[in-house]
């Protein structure tokens, strides 16, 4: 997986974000393994967290960097 440096989640089972003010802001790569998922729906196939069980897509995470999972693999991180 290379260096940890440029991570900011690591987790086992999934993430839960909520949908209020302040948004979570994730500066950094997060690893889901083996459970995909923010807020109970699978991430997407693209290296996002998708709709994150939400209808509106300004409640979704604020991410700099990419979600690895079983859905996504870049390789070499």
């Amino acid at each position: 997986m290379g260096t940890a440096s440029t991570f900011g989640i690591a987790a086992h089972a999934g993430v839960t974000n909520t949908n209020t003010t302040p948004l979570t802001n994730i500066h950094g790569d997060v690893v889901l393994d083996p459970l995909a998922t923010c807020n109970a729906v699978a991430v997407d196939a693209a290296g996002g967290f998708g709709l994150c069980g939400s209808t509106t897509p300004t409640s979704v995470p604020i991410l700099t960097g990419t979600v690895i999972s079983s859905l996504y693999d870049p390789g070499g991180k």
